[in-house]
């Protein structure tokens, strides 16, 4: 299945970056995965709970600006 494609490269990439903040438009192998992700992000409340506990295990955040505000206020802090 396509998601599970697109979970596949996302894995790979963090097995090779260390993370999941991929870029928007990133490619992985054949999948774009950047758009992959804003995918995700936008439809969260529409995933199925398994796809959601998958992607939170791999470190997934939802709303990455807020994860950067959050991040620089413990930083200022």
């Amino acid at each position: 299945e396509r998601w599970d494609e697109g979970y596949g490269a996302l894995m790979r990439y963090r097995a090779r970056e260390g993370h999941v903040r991929v870029p928007f438009d990133h490619v992985e192998g054949e999948v774009k995965l950047g758009r992959w992700v804003s995918i995700q992000r936008y439809k969260w409340n529409t995933l199925l709970a398994e796809r959601r506990r998958r992607l939170e295990v791999a470190g997934f955040e939802w709303d990455p600006f807020s994860a950067d505000w959050e991040r620089g206020v413990t930083a200022l802090e």
